[in-house]
């Protein structure tokens, strides 16, 4: 459909979809970096950053993988209300430049990259290779590429499910998704993409307005977004299984807040769509892992963080340089090297 004759439901799904990717992206970079604590660190000396942390462990961890396994079930199912072999076979050839080959590359690069920095070429073997892009990607991040990849191969019969079962299925995979994330099952399965890719799947598949059913629970699901998250960051650091349990529940609420505050500011024309910074979002992705512990290494040396809010600062410089960092390659790539950028992130920039 073309930008003319879209809707203006579509082209607010559109923006919405669109707004979301840069943010979502960075929350992961942060929650990336903010994984290794200070050395010497404990709640009692880093009363700040231990602050900062429960914030972040609270209300944005685990929350943008969700949103973009949601986006990805949404976007697949579009056009396919009526089951239409060529439509499917057409998304899985598009899928394939768009996730596998990227996973195969930044994989790849990663691994290569391992072995060069710890000169350890024992594991320069196709044994090793093979684990690293099946059983634990070499470049952390892809996991959602490689489960993603995983249920759409199944989409044919998701199609199938969602059609005749409807949110009965839909309530199964959420039952399935709750006893893989408290333990009980243990066997590995894509459990939470196979439950948000549906997600999004039966809204598309039935022709739900995204945005006008999120809406009817917007106070509801940020009144306890805001409050569960709040009481998380107490549990924290205070007993780790509560926080747990509050943390399924805030990863739900947190899928409904983003996409009715994506709704609201561009509603508002409080911001726009910038089409740079979205398209940017998937190569700062997949190449972040890359970097982020080389800056922070960088700039304990310069700075010598020792009390807590200079360790903080640290933190959040490695964010603020990582994400201009990325933003810049991507930049130039797109200007110098944008058939490799295409290879890289399966779109042209």
């Amino acid at each position: 459909m073309s930008k003319q004759t879209q809707s203006k439901p579509d082209k607010l799904h559109s923006q919405a979809l669109n707004l979301l990717r840069f943010p979502l992206a960075i929350v992961i970079i942060a929650m990336h970096i903010f994984t290794d604590m200070p050395a010497g660190y404990n709640t009692d000396n880093f009363p700040i950053f231990s602050a900062a942390i429960s914030f972040l462990r609270a209300f944005l961890q685990h929350q943008s993988v969700p949103i973009y396994f949601f986006i990805s079930g949404f976007v697949f199912f579009l056009g396919l209300r009526t089951w239409d072999t060529d439509k499917w076979i057409k998304k899985i050839k598009n899928r394939k430049k768009t996730l596998l080959i990227p996973y195969l590359l930044w994989n790849s690069i990663c691994f290569l990259l391992s072995i060069l920095y710890h000169r350890d070429f024992t594991n320069l073997d196709i044994i090793s290779f093979i684990k690293s892009i099946t059983i634990t990607p070499s470049n952390y991040p892809l996991w959602f590429l490689k489960d993603l990849m995983i249920v759409v191969l199944f989409t044919p019969l998701l199609w199938q499910l969602l059609k005749k079962g409807g949110k009965v299925v839909l309530f199964s995979f959420a039952a399935l998704f709750l006893l893989k994330y408290f333990g009980v099952i243990k066997i590995y399965f894509p459990a939470q993409g196979l439950f948000f890719f549906s997600f999004g799947a039966y809204m598309s598949l039935n022709g739900k307005d995204m945005i006008a059913e999120f809406a009817k629970v917007s106070k509801f699901s940020t009144f306890c977004y805001l409050v569960i998250g709040i009481i998380a960051m107490y549990f924290y650091n205070t007993d780790p299984q509560v926080f747990k349990i509050l943390k399924f529940a805030l990863i739900i609420f947190g899928l409904f807040f983003a996409f009715n505050l994506s709704a609201l500011l561009l509603k508002k024309g409080y911001c726009k769509v910038n089409n740079f910074l979205s398209s940017a979002s998937f190569f700062m992705y997949v190449s972040h892992a890359l970097v982020i512990s080389t800056i922070q290494k960088i700039l304990e040396i310069i700075l010598h963080p020792v009390s807590d809010i200079s360790w903080l600062v640290v933190y959040i410089l490695n964010l603020v340089l990582t994400v201009a960092l990325l933003l810049s390659a991507y930049y130039l790539m797109q200007k110098y090297l944008p058939k490799l950028l295409t290879l890289l992130t399966g779109k042209k920039g």
